[in-house]
């Protein structure tokens, strides 16, 4: 059973490398640099006095170890909830909340706030809304950084996650432009998702890229909101590619709108071959 452990055993002594219970996308994890360079080895060392696993910031502030926050939600949310529990029943943990009771502490409030083990990113109810759930949604998470390409690339993707990329509606609420109409069709508001799901210009451009695509893999593939906003999961041949691919040809559907200028499929082919290109000589 994934959640087991000796009974005479605290969970929070389990050694959290290589632990058939701590499983990340069918794999056990194991970072070496955490290891070696802080000595992060079992699932205590990331807790706080009351049994928490530590908000990103603070463990930073403990470990000054530079790591993507994807990297260590991922990793906490790998430890089975029995053993969470079990944590907080402790003897030691129980006793530190019951003196606790009239000496707060910043880490207690925001312990308290949160009900849970980590606060979940803020665009997280829309990502489940997109048909993830709690065991994949580090996947997610984790694209941006799985991208090799420039730094750019990986902060659109990641600000289009995390439901930060600049638009019309966004500039209008901050007073920085005069209005949230999309610029594009000038039917709706500016928003992420009518920008890359909702207007008919977008939808002919998805329409082209399927077309594209199948002329040059022999490949079906049939778009979803999902794969469009995020990435695909599936295990087909041409995977890696598809999803830059995609990633790709976000920006000039973006770019089109922050320039006023008309969708061209043909602006997408361009900007590809300027990244395979340079991809390619970088090499």
């Amino acid at each position: 059973m994934r959640s087991a452990f000796p009974k005479n055993t605290s969970p929070d002594k389990e050694i959290i490398w290589n632990n058939h219970n701590i499983i990340i996308d069918g794999k056990a994890p194991f970072y070496k640099s955490w290891l070696e360079k802080k000595n992060i080895l079992r699932v205590e060392d990331p807790l706080d006095n009351i049994g928490n696993f530590l908000p990103f910031n603070l463990f930073f502030e403990k470990f000054h170890l530079e790591t993507p926050f994807t990297l260590y939600l991922s990793l906490i949310n790998s430890v089975p909830t029995p053993w969470k529990l079990a944590i907080k029943r402790t003897p030691l943990h129980m006793a530190e909340n019951e003196n606790n009771t009239t000496n707060i502490s910043t880490n207690r409030v925001y312990s308290t706030m949160l009900k849970k083990v980590f606060l979940p990113p803020m665009a997280e109810r829309k990502i489940i809304r997109y048909g993830f759930t709690q065991d994949n949604i580090h996947r997610v998470y984790q694209r941006p950084f799985q991208i090799k390409s420039d730094i750019n690339t990986t902060l659109f993707q990641y600000k289009i996650i995390h439901n930060t990329l600049p638009t019309k509606v966004s500039l209008f609420k901050a007073k920085i432009c005069d209005d949230d109409i999309f610029p594009q069709c000038l039917a709706d508001r500016h928003s992420l998702d009518h920008m890359f799901l909702c207007c008919q210009l977008t939808l002919s451009f998805w329409d082209l890229f399927q077309t594209w695509w199948t002329s040059k893999t022999k490949e079906n593939v049939t778009l979803t909101e999902s794969m469009i906003l995020y990435r695909i999961f599936d295990n087909r041949e041409h995977l890696y590619s598809l999803n830059y691919s995609l990633l790709i040809a976000k920006y000039p559907i973006y770019s089109s709108c922050l320039q006023e200028k008309k969708l061209c499929f043909d602006s997408f082919l361009t900007l590809l071959n300027q990244y395979t290109m340079g991809n390619c000589c970088s090499r």
